[in-house]
């Protein structure tokens, strides 16, 4: 029980250091003008695209950890704190184009 508790908590801070760095991941995307012309430059989203990719990174070594039924270590744990606090902190800097 404890166990599928750890994994809940995982996906939940997975998700939310996600969806806190989507907006300014995509909006530096489209920046960029690879797909969609826009009107503003936001050049510091590079940092929110980076640390989604660490993110999804780190949600797919869980994921396997995890099916393997192998045991999250510490590094992990710290992983995770790590990159949800960056994001936070990533979050709050970040300028938003409007």
């Amino acid at each position: 029980m404890i166990r599928v508790a750890a994994i809940g908590l995982y996906a939940v801070f997975l998700a939310l250091g996600t969806a806190l760095l989507a907006r300014p991941a995509v909006l530096w995307a489209r920046a960029m003008r690879l797909r969609w012309p826009t009107l503003w430059d936001f050049p510091p989203g590079w940092a929110a695209a980076l640390l989604v990719c660490a993110l999804a990174v780190l949600a797919l070594v869980v994921a396997l950890r995890v099916a393997a039924r192998r045991p999250l270590r510490r590094r992990h744990h710290v992983a995770l704190l790590l990159l949800v606090g960056l994001a936070l902190a990533a979050r709050a800097a970040l300028p938003l184009a409007r």
